[in-house]
């Protein structure tokens, strides 16, 4: 796998994080950067809990024998369509500040990557990241048991990424 990661644009944004493509970077770079690693899209794939792919999409994908579906269903659009007002809204109610932060790497593990939805300045803790979700009617029920497994693999992966 050859890296098409800009090395010199590096920088630390988490306490695991390296910063290596801003959330203004073209989505044809973005999707092209993410083959140098495993992202949280594809560590719910690996582990089986995908409707989307498994563990043999993922490794052709980054292999470039498949192309990754850039393709947005029309739940997902709207999901892209409304995370902006979700996470000001919900920073709003909980006084805090958000910003989107781009493709980050773990320092120690380069592979690791992760696209935090919002970094959030004003935690309890200090920094902190969220992840926003939107659903529709079919997936509602999913939801009923607290965070699905799907999306808290995800969220498991994102803290591995960005410590």
């Amino acid at each position: 796998m050859t890296s098409t990661i800009d090395t010199a644009a590096r920088r630390r944004v988490t306490p695991t994080g390296i910063l290596v493509l801003p959330s203004s970077a073209p989505k044809s770079e973005w999707l092209q950067a993410r083959k140098d690693g495993i992202t949280a899209t594809d560590i719910v794939k690996i582990v089986g809990l995908s409707n989307f792919g498994t563990a043999l999409t993922v490794a052709a994908e980054k292999r470039a024998t498949i192309d990754e579906d850039t393709g947005l269903s029309e739940a997902g659009h709207w999901g892209q369509e409304l995370e902006d007002y979700v996470a000001r809204r919900w920073a709003e109610t909980r006084v805090v500040s958000v910003r989107r932060v781009g493709l980050m790497q773990n320092v120690h593990h380069p592979w690791m990557l992760a696209s935090l939805d919002r970094l959030v300045t004003g935690c309890p803790d200090g920094r902190c990241g969220a992840e926003i979700k939107t659903t529709g009617q079919w997936l509602a029920d999913s939801w009923d048991g607290g965070v699905p497994p799907r999306v808290n693999a995800q969220v498991q992966w994102q803290l591995a990424v960005s410590g």
